[in-house]
């Protein structure tokens, strides 16, 4: 399979936050660990932007008051 980016999983909503398949995400696509990297490592696992955070106990800081959340990716080729 091709090589993607946790920018890719965040952009195209191939993910959600909570570590679930986003609204961008088709059944086609089989499931997270049909592409997994080499080392077996999933979007889920790695990337924040899927969940990656909370699933190590880390909670992204709260947006400063009266401002929309933005989430800011590194984009990381992992897979």
């Amino acid at each position: 399979k091709g090589k993607t980016t946790c920018w890719m999983y965040f952009s195209q909503k191939w993910c959600n936050s909570k570590g679930g398949y986003g609204t961008g995400w088709h059944a086609s696509y089989g499931s997270f660990d049909d592409w997994a990297d080499e080392h077996g490592i999933t979007a889920v696992q790695a990337c924040c932007g899927c969940g990656a955070l909370s699933k190590v106990g880390i909670s992204p800081l709260p947006p400063a008051p009266g401002a929309e959340r933005i989430d800011i990716l590194a984009e990381m080729s992992f897979l």
